[in-house]
C-alpha cells in the first residue's frame, strides 16, 4: 500500500504543478480567441478600406481626371485668347492714336479751309 499512497501523493503533486499550467493555457486560449476575433475584425476593416480606395480610384479616373483635363484645356484656350486680346488691345491703342491724329489733321484742315474761304469771300 505504500506504493499506492506514494503514487497518489505523486499524482496529487503533479496535479498541483500541472493545474496552474492548464489554467494559464486556458487563459492563453481565451486570449488567442480574442486576438483572432480582433484580427478578423481588422481584416474586414482593411477589406472595406481597400474597396473604398478602389471606388475612389475609379471615380478619380472616370470623373475627376477628365474634368481636370478639360479645365487645363480651357485654361490653355483662355491663355491663348488672353494673348490675342493683348494684341487686339495694342492694335486698338494704335487705331485710337491714329484717329486722334486724323482728328487733329481734319481740325487743322478745316481751319485752313475756313480761312481760305474767308479770304476768297473777302476778295
Amino acid at each position: 500500500m505504500e506504493n499506492m499512497e506514494l503514487l497518489q501523493a505523486m499524482r496529487q503533486m503533479m496535479e498541483e504543478v500541472v493545474s496552474p499550467i492548464y489554467e494559464r493555457m486556458d487563459k492563453m486560449q481565451e486570449e488567442l480567441s480574442s486576438v483572432k476575433e480582433e484580427v478578423a475584425s481588422v481584416k474586414e476593416e482593411v477589406a472595406s478600406v481597400k474597396s473604398l480606395a478602389t471606388k475612389t480610384q475609379i471615380a478619380m479616373e472616370n470623373d475627376v481626371v477628365p474634368k481636370i483635363k478639360l479645365l487645363f484645356e480651357g485654361h490653355t484656350i483662355l491663355h491663348s485668347r488672353s494673348a490675342q486680346l493683348n494684341e487686339m488691345e495694342r492694335i486698338l491703342r494704335e487705331v485710337q492714336s491714329d484717329v486722334l491724329l486724323l482728328k487733329n489733321i481734319v481740325a487743322s484742315h478745316s481751319g485752313d479751309i475756313r480761312m481760305l474761304k474767308r479770304r476768297r469771300i473777302g476778295n
